[in-house]
């Protein structure tokens, strides 16, 4: 019985052997590929900054950083003082070296003097503000922005470029703000040109045109007319009555009247602000009433036949360049139409 467990047991112990004999290899090569991969950098000037994937930062000072990366791709900066940066991209492989040499290019400087005109003139660049007179040594080359500020002065935003190894001389005036009002002035007092297309109503409907000269104050002419002009073959009075020599009699009128008017007018422009004007004006004209027969004879009521002296007053409202009006007209003081108008200023 002892005999049978002893040889159970060896056999036992013979068969597991191969798996503990494993071990260490098998760690060994997990501990290798967690460690990563080397990596050098071989890196020109010899003292430098490099960083790893945006996070790991290695400071370099002969010239040549080794490291141990995971296994993929990483990016990488190489950055130095008096130097451009540099940028790339790197693909660690297990059980290879990789080796990068880099050179980077210097960054080149300048300097700049800047005299600004009138005296006190704030120069302000970047963050920081100084007086008429400035000089900058050790400027990257390029474009820098500098901004020029006084009181009673308009501002000026501007570039300048530096050149590497060169002192960049510039000088900036400024324009008094007095000047610029005077040559708004000088434009908004010019003549502008104003055309309207017109529109009546009362009794009937008359479309005209007014066009007018303006600045401030400024002048206009106007014409009415209706659409429809009958002629009248016969006069009548307010009661339908016609006259013939000694005859006189009644006829039978439809229940349709037609009406015919004009007038033509002058007048007086005057802007109150930015965008509102008004307008006064007086001409002549006339506002005609025919009645037709049921015989289709048109009839001139004299009576009611309005014509005289035309008087109108109204409100124009300004739009860029564009205008709209409104107002009121009257013939002889007992025709009156209400007047909208739409057109443009130039």
């Amino acid at each position: 019985m002892r005999r049978k467990i002893i040889l159970f047991i060896s056999v036992l112990l013979y068969a597991v052997s191969p798996l503990y004999a494993d071990v260490p290899a098998i760690m060994k090569d997990v501990k290798k590929e967690l460690d990563g991969n080397n990596v050098t950098f071989e890196i020109i000037p010899a003292q430098a900054q490099v960083v790893i994937d945006g996070k790991q930062k290695y400071s370099v000072e002969n010239g040549v950083l080794e490291l141990n990366l995971p296994e993929g791709e990483h990016e990488y900066k190489i950055s130095a003082l008096g130097y451009l940066s540099f940028e790339g991209k790197l693909t660690s492989v297990p059980n290879e070296s990789v080796k990068i040499k880099i050179t980077l290019n210097k960054e080149w400087r300048g300097a700049i003097d800047l005299a600004a005109f009138p005296d006190d003139v704030e120069i302000t660049y970047g963050r920081h503000k100084y007086g008429a007179m400035l000089e900058l040594d050790g400027l990257p080359a390029g474009e820098h922005s500098f901004s020029f500020t006084k009181k009673g002065y308009r501002t000026v935003d501007t570039t300048f470029v530096v050149k590497s190894g060169v002192r960049n001389f510039y000088s900036v005036i400024l324009s008094p703000i007095e000047s610029y009002s005077k040559r708004k002035e000088k434009k908004t007092n010019r003549w502008n040109m104003l055309l309207l297309s017109q529109a009546g109503y009362n009794t009937d409907v008359s479309l005209g045109l007014m066009v007018g000269m303006m600045r401030k104050n400024g002048f206009y002419l106007k014409a009415l007319t209706s659409l429809n002009a009958p002629k009248a073959d016969y006069k009548c009075t307010e009661t339908g009555m016609i006259q013939e020599g000694d005859l006189q009699h009644y006829p039978y009128y439809k229940t349709k009247t037609l009406y015919s008017q004009y007038a033509v007018s002058a007048g007086y422009l005057r802007m109150l602000g930015k965008p509102v004007g008004i307008y006064v004006g007086a001409g002549y004209g006339s506002h005609t009433v025919v009645w037709e027969t049921i015989e289709g004879t048109k009839v001139e009521n004299e009576d009611l036949l309005k014509s005289g002296a035309v008087a109108e007053c109204g409100i124009i409202l300004r739009l860029k360049k564009f205008a709209l009006s409104c107002g009121v007209q009257s013939i002889d003081f007992s025709y009156t139409e209400i007047q909208f108008g739409l057109g443009v200023i130039f």
